[in-house]
């Protein structure tokens, strides 16, 4: 046979093969619960025992960050537990906990179990042959498989680094988000725009020195005195004032408080912006981890609606059973077509607030960690950054009303003039000096308006201060209180999709026994599917919460 040939044949075999031998198992990987990399983390440690996060990636031939993120989904099903390593506390190992020594064991047993029933058909001799092909498989693909490490360290780390890029994590996003944000940059040009603000009104306390040139031409009148009809003057002019009710040294203090007001109005729209990219970013795990779930309801509801048909063929199934589940497989293609629908949506969404295109995200990190809701978190309303920015814009307003009121002081100021060239009178001096002193008596009620205006200002934003004050203390408590529903939710609708997959594989394991009919399994796979989409959503939804709050208390500083 030629190896073409072979190829066609072996890869139609295989996949067949690889189905029937699930097909007559019922443990956690054959239900999709598990998935194959999972179940490989899972064997490892329990041959190896405790195993490091740098042994687990090695073993698989994957990035550090694909390794996280299959633990930390094993984690949250109960599966591994992290522990300290003793010696060292930042070495961090992964064991087994009871569930997922369990698991790994029902497995191996009901393989073994497969095993004997398919290879007892064989002789012995064919199963000497299929080992020693086995085998012989084996050894070439470790060669292949140490020819590809050998490569990669000598060259090929470029697109390893490439797949761990392409994998965005939380922090990576908002990292590529503050760079993309024109909001953040117009917040940037407002504190430069504040820190020319103070330049200015420093200029007004410094000396002013400029040179002029001056020349004048006009006609002389007088008969008996003969005089120039040309005078010019070169000279350098320095002003400089002395005093004018303090308003240059207020104004310098509102441009600095004007300064820290864009600084804390930045920091809140980069802790919103955090929240818009943390919100989409978990939608679109959310929506991916529902479409996988649908997928293996796909897969559980085709396989009975195929054993139906098997069955109806005998008689021993009723054509309307076939139909129920059929009409069950087809509601889930289309909840299917809608998620794939919602993620696109969502994608773009994301893609829209980083600036480049979203294939894998890794979510690696339990948010709720360091936040304890049944804590008064709002003493923290005075540290945010809204609320702080809300207090300097109170500040420089009344600033700019103490410079209002100081158009009623008068204003001293001193110019000295030093000549190089003239041939005004007196032609002998080569300086002079004016001090000057302006005392504003009425001017009307320009000064009285401008100053009523200030103060009305300055009330106007103590008073948005207070506002700003009280509704972000109003944000933390009903912050607060959302995420403590959800994570409580969240345990219940853990604890009832353990519950689910439990009656499933209950009533699974009686219907094969005839003791319950197809229409109890049918009901248990939708009840599993509800839970499970159920829990998915509150999942991603409590860690879409955790950020609200830390935006809502001021801490949106995120690890990386």
């Amino acid at each position: 046979m030629g190896l073409d040939l072979f190829a066609k044949k072996l890869s139609g075999l295989w996949p067949e093969m690889i189905r029937h031998f699930i097909k007559r198992q019922s443990h956690a990987l054959a239900r999709g619960q598990v998935t194959m990399p999972q179940m490989v983390i899972l064997q490892l440690v329990r041959l190896s025992g405790p195993c490091t996060m740098t042994e687990i990636a090695r073993h698989l031939s994957i990035t550090m960050a694909a390794a996280t993120g299959l633990v930390e989904r094993l984690a949250r099903a109960k599966l591994v537990e992290r522990s300290g390593k003793e010696g060292d506390r930042r070495v961090v190992n992964i064991v087994l906990t009871a569930k997922g020594r369990r698991i790994v064991e029902d497995a191996k047993g009901q393989m073994n179990k497969v095993i004997k029933e398919v290879f007892g058909k064989l002789t012995q001799e064919e199963r000497h042959n299929y080992i020693a092909i086995v085998e012989k498989l084996l050894s070439i693909m470790k060669k292949a498989a140490l020819a590809i490490v050998i490569l990669a360290l000598c060259g090929t780390s470029a697109s390893a680094e490439q797949q761990t890029e392409a994998a965005l994590t939380l922090a990576e996003c908002y990292r590529l988000a503050l760079k993309q944000s024109e909001t953040i940059a117009i917040n940037t040009m407002l504190i430069k725009e504040a820190e020319a603000h103070f330049v200015q009104a420093l200029g007004e306390l410094l000396p002013h020195v400029s040179f002029t040139s001056q020349d004048n031409k006009y006609d002389a009148v007088s008969t008996t005195v003969s005089s120039s009809t040309k005078t010019h003057e070169r000279k350098f002019v320095l002003k400089q004032t002395l005093f004018s009710g303090f308003k240059e040294f207020a104004a310098m203090a509102g441009s600095a408080s004007e300064r820290g007001q864009r600084a804390n109005e930045k920091e809140r729209a980069q802790g919103l912006l955090l929240v818009d990219v943390a919100n989409t970013f978990y939608l679109l795990v959310e929506e991916r981890e529902d479409k996988k779930t649908l997928e293996i309801v796909k897969g559980a509801l085709s396989e009975r609606v195929a054993e139906l048909k098997e069955r109806e063929a005998v008689g021993r199934s009723r054509r309307s059973e076939v139909v129920n589940a059929e009409a069950q497989l087809y509601g889930v293609l289309a909840d299917m077509e809608l998620v794939k629908s919602q993620e696109a949506v969502v994608r773009q969404l994301l893609e829209f607030l980083i600036g480049r295109q979203v294939i894998e995200i890794g979510d690696s990190r339990a948010d709720t960690r360091g936040i304890d809701t049944g804590l008064d978190y709002t003493h923290k309303a005075a540290q945010r950054a809204d609320v702080k920015a809300a207090k300097l814009a109170w500040a420089v307003e009344k600033k700019k009303a103490y410079v209002a009121k100081s158009g009623l002081l008068p204003t001293v100021s001193f110019e000295g003039h030093r000549y190089t060239a003239r041939n005004t009178n007196p032609k002998s001096s080569q300086w002079d000096a004016l001090l000057r002193v302006d005392v504003p008596i009425f001017e009307g009620t320009v000064t009285y308006g401008a100053i009523m205006e200030a103060v009305a200002k300055a009330k106007k934003s103590e008073l948005e201060f207070q506002q700003t004050e009280r509704r972000a203390i109003l944000d933390i408590k009903d912050s607060c209180v959302r995420l403590q529903t959800a994570i409580s939710r969240k345990d219940a609708l853990e604890r009832a999709l353990n519950a689910a997959e439990e009656n499933y594989d209950l009533q699974k394991k009686d219907y094969e026994l005839n003791l319950v009919n197809n229409l109890e399994v049918l009901t248990a796979v939708q009840t599993l599917q509800n839970a499970r989409r159920s829990f998915i959503h509150t999942l991603y939804e409590t860690k879409r919460l955790y950020w609200q709050l830390c935006a809502a208390i001021g801490e949106t500083r995120l690890e990386k």
